[in-house]
């Protein structure tokens, strides 16, 4: 092939350009492939970095319960950490119990022989409340890199807490411990015993039941049931008829109760929505009247609705509307026992709240919107008598254990009558006051 070239110019200098520009096309050649496989070492060797798995020495748990909460802990560890094996732990427990003088020292030893870049340590306690005390130790020198605690009032609430922070901070606390450069706010060295957030960006609040949230209250299922004490004052006002009241000083009674909420722990908007139901009936009460003879008597009352409730805190809000009947009845030949059958809605609204130690106090408020009065509003008594109501209780529980609690219950159900009497009515009546009063000892079982 012919070159072309300048005038003048001669067959060896035209030679000595080509090989020039042949010597510098290698050159840029051999600069980029050098360039190329610059970058694919860098990233191969940044992916096997990231690809070589993490040893890391997890010490037995101690405490109650603590093979199901370190299997919890195993759980969400990533998936780039390989955990030395069980026996290779509890070996290192035991040397590290006898010899607790020499500190970190003694972790760092173990970690370097053993290969682990990491030694984390649990302990559960159970005092008022079930707890969860996690420390992750740096290998090289033994020193606490990160520590971490969840708590809950039950060990479901607990490990629920768990669930759903560990993975964020044992994440965090290893590359703390590794000195891995990472995204995540860096855990500082603090005490065990230090509850604390698992939420991303928090690092000193408290991991309380408002975590899941209220779990230990937020019930799938409840039942309840206990003696119960009954107590009932009768009495006329403007009772121009000259109408005897009544007083029942004590009755033995049964009491059960119960809660559902059917998506209780899903993610759905009607987790929050369930029913619940009471119902009470007096035990071979009798009645003595003026002349000594008894009468059977009976008390009964029941209500049945629909819960919707909220968790904040320490606190459990319930918003309930509810249909029932409360009915007193005495088997007596007088005209005017003060028979009565309540019906009647009832909405309501109860609070409960943790005071520590295993108790919670409780309070419920509940308007009773009277529908039928029974037999007393009957034509040949108080045909236009018109009542309504209201119910207030207040209730102290305890605490026995994760499914158990033992409550008591004090109540009062105040019911007012207008009898709106006319001239050549039966009896010559302004109204009524019809109060009963209840004490209850209920021992429930609940399921999450």
């Amino acid at each position: 092939m012919r070159k072309n070239r300048s005038p003048g110019e001669t067959p060896t200098a035209l030679c000595q350009r080509s090989r020039c520009r042949s010597s510098a096309t290698t050159v840029v050649r051999v600069s980029r492939w050098l360039g190329l496989a610059t970058v694919t070492a860098a990233v191969l060797s940044s992916q096997l970095a990231v690809a070589a798995p993490r040893r890391v020495l997890l010490l037995p748990f101690e405490g109650p319960s603590a093979s199901e909460v370190q299997a919890v802990i195993t759980s969400s560890l990533a998936s780039d950490v390989t955990l030395l094996p069980t026996e290779q732990a509890e070996r290192a427990a035991q040397l590290l119990a006898t010899r607790p003088e020499n500190g970190d020292d003694a972790y760092a030893a173990l970690a370097r022989r053993l290969r682990a870049v990491a030694v984390i340590e649990g302990k559960v306690v159970k005092d008022d409340r079930w707890r969860l005390r996690l420390s992750v130790r740096q290998g090289n020198n033994g020193t606490v890199t990160g520590a971490v605690a969840w708590s809950g009032a039950k060990i479901k609430e607990m490990v629920a807490n768990v669930q759903r922070g560990a993975p964020y901070w044992l994440q965090s606390m290893l590359d703390a411990a590794e000195g891995v450069p990472s995204t995540r706010p860096m855990v500082t060295a603090r005490a065990v015993g230090a509850d604390t957030d698992d939420r991303p960006g928090s690092a000193s609040a408290s991991v309380r039941s408002s975590a899941a949230p209220n779990t230990n209250k937020e019930t799938l299922w409840e039942i309840s049931a206990g003696p119960r004490v009954l107590a009932r004052t009768f009495t006329y006002t403007d009772d121009v008829a000259g109408l005897p009241g009544y007083t029942l000083a004590g009755a033995p009674a049964l009491a059960v109760e119960g809660t559902l909420f059917p998506t209780a722990g899903s993610n759905t908007p009607t987790k929050n929505f369930g029913f619940a139901g009471h119902f009470e009936t007096s035990l071979a009460v009798k009645t003595v009247g003026r002349d000594t003879s008894s009468h059977a008597t009976t008390l009964q009352a029941y209500w049945v609705g629909g819960r919707y409730r909220l968790a904040s805190n320490n606190f459990l809000f319930n918003f309930g509307l509810d249909y029932g009947e409360h009915r007193f009845n005495m088997d007596v030949q007088d005209a005017t026992p003060p028979n009565v059958r309540y019906t009647f809605i009832r909405p309501s609204v109860s609070a409960r709240a943790d005071a520590g130690g295993g108790l919670a106090l409780s309070v419920t408020l509940a308007y009773l919107g009277i529908l039928s009065v029974g037999d007393l509003g009957r034509e040949d008594r108080f045909p236009r008598d018109s009542a309504v109501g209201a119910e207030v209780d207040a209730g102290l529980g305890y605490t026995v254990d994760e499914n158990f609690e033992v409550k008591f219950v004090a109540d009062l159900r105040h019911y007012a009558h207008t009898m709106h009497a006319k001239m050549g009515d039966t009896y010559a009546v302004g109204g009524a006051l019809d109060e009963h009063f209840g004490a209850t000892l209920l021992v429930a079982y609940h399921s999450k």
